[in-house]
């Protein structure tokens, strides 16, 4: 179950940040999305749950997002 609500809360994340609004429209669709990809797509991209309880995991993403997001 936490593999799903992380992977769905990365999506939703993502979406926010692209979409570059916070309108409710914008909320309930990125909601909306994010659980259809989370469940669509966890099962494929989820091999270890624990992995996902790792900080360092989430520092890493977080450091390479920001340091990817400004080359664009």
């Amino acid at each position: 179950m936490i593999k799903y609500l992380v992977t769905g809360l990365v999506a939703f994340l993502i979406y926010i940040v692209f979409s570059g609004s916070m309108t409710p429209y914008d909320l309930v669709t990125g909601v909306i999305v994010s659980a259809i990809c989370s469940i669509l797509l966890t099962p494929y991209i989820v091999r270890n749950e624990s992995k996902l309880k790792q900080p360092a995991r989430l520092a890493y993403l977080a450091y390479y997002f920001l340091k990817y997001i400004t080359i664009i």
